[in-house]
Formats: structure tokens, C-alpha cells, sequence
């Protein structure tokens, strides 16, 4: 991924509706950190524990981007509802529905697609 990264663009995580992932393991799947690794991608250490978003993120965010409109569209519409339309909700289901490796595929083409979209603003 090498000559990818847009000059002085990054992204950070969010998570909608923290208190319905009870039964979730440590800070991150361990499929995303499969994939990561896969993919050749660090991730640095301590990984911080998921952060709830809140409105000043989508009010100092230039994108955001929600992974399943499935799943997050109504979760951002019922507890952000000026800022639903502002997101570019992505076809990405979670491994309940989509086998891991299928849906991380996706996630690396359409970040891919993204950081070329930007790559050519710069």
C-alpha cells in the first residue's frame, strides 16, 4: 500500500451504540487484526479500548464513513439525526452475516478506492 497514503489526510474510529457490543472481546476483532497483519499493516500498540461518537466528531471530520448502511444508517439517523445524510454509508456487513474474509476484501477494496479519490484531490 506504499505511495497510497494522501498527504495529511487519517482516519480514526468511532463506534455507534457502544453498550449493544457487551459481548465483544478486547479493543478489536481479531479478524481485523488478521487482516491488518495480512495486509502487512502495524497496528500500534497499546490498542485503545472502542470510543463513542459524538457530534463534535462529525463536526470536525471532513468524511465519515459508516461501514453498513444495513446496520449503522438508523443507529446514526436515531441518535444523530443532522448528521445522517452526511455519511457515505458502505455495503459492508459485520461476520454475522458475511464470512470475515469476504467482507475484510471489501473493506480493503473500498479504502483502496478512497485513498485513490484522495490521492487525486492532493
Amino acid at each position: 500500500m506504499e505511495g497510497l497514503a494522501p498527504s495529511g489526510w487519517h482516519a480514526t474510529s468511532r463506534g455507534l451504540c457502544l453498550e449493544l457490543g457487551i459481548g465483544n472481546i478486547g479493543p478489536i476483532s481479531r479478524h481485523a487484526l488478521q487482516g491488518l497483519h495480512d495486509r502487512g499493516i502495524d497496528v500500534a500498540r497499546p490498542i485503545r479500548s472502542p470510543l463513542q461518537v459524538v457530534a463534535d466528531d462529525f463536526a470536525a471530520s471532513t468524511r465519515v464513513v459508516a461501514t453498513s448502511a444495513s446496520e449503522h444508517r438508523k443507529m446514526v439517523t436515531d441518535q444523530f439525526p443532522v448528521w445522517a445524510d452526511a455519511v457515505e454509508y458502505w455495503d459492508i456487513d459485520d461476520v454475522a452475516l458475511c464470512a470475515p474474509e469476504a467482507a475484510l476484501a471489501k473493506l480493503d477494496d473500498r479504502i483502496r478506492d478512497m485513498r485513490a479519490e484522495l490521492n487525486a484531490r492532493a
